[in-house]
């Protein structure tokens, strides 16, 4: 595995576990939509501030107001690690 395979599966298991913590579920996949497991723009705004906490990333509310899922969020995320 490369360095920003690595660095991505660890970013994506991060945000699984708050996810998991958010929504109160777990039987979810990295492509599900946040919006279409039941999650609000509350629940996204708070994820937003654990993002911040966890990855000192100050991430815009617009990424997270539309469709959005595990996966791209971590593509994202990297993006603004490098």
């Amino acid at each position: 595995m490369t360095h920003e395979n690595n660095l991505k599966a660890k970013i994506e298991s991060s945000l699984f576990k708050m996810w998991e913590q958010i929504l109160e579920k777990s039987d979810f996949s990295f492509n599900d939509d946040f919006y279409d497991l039941g999650g609000t723009s509350l629940q996204a705004f708070s994820l937003v501030l654990q993002i911040k906490k966890e990855f000192k990333i100050e991430l815009q509310l617009m990424y997270v107001l539309d469709d959005f899922c595990i996966s791209s969020l971590a593509e994202l995320l990297e993006d603004k690690m490098r």
